[in-house]
């Protein structure tokens, strides 16, 4: 997949993170979208983000549950940066959180 692809895809997946919305899925439109591809549409949703002022502060790996691949068409365990922006820290504890904040 060539770089205007994949910047278009990296381009969705911000806007739909941001307006917290669903979109089709990616490798339903994409032909050719494979687990290499999907890594650099990764790196660049986290330039981006870094150029957004957004701080790495961990990773989250998923897919971990072997039982669970081919459910979901993978076939092995995937990782990707978790965000500042994305973790609420819970004091003594405890993280209420309001789902009126939830489209």
């Amino acid at each position: 997949m060539d770089a205007a692809a994949i910047s278009d895809i990296a381009r969705k997946l911000i806007d739909a993170q941001d307006r917290a919305t669903t979109i089709p899925p990616i490798a339903a439109a994409a032909p050719g979208f494979d687990v290499d591809t999907a890594y650099d549409v990764l790196l660049e949703i986290e330039t981006r983000r870094v150029a957004q002022g957004w701080r790495p502060v961990g990773r989250k790996i998923g897919f971990t549950n072997r039982t669970i691949w081919p459910r979901y068409g993978v076939y092995q365990p995937m990782g990707a940066r978790v965000w500042s922006h994305t973790v609420h820290h819970a004091a003594s504890g405890h993280a209420p959180s309001s789902r009126s904040a939830w489209p």
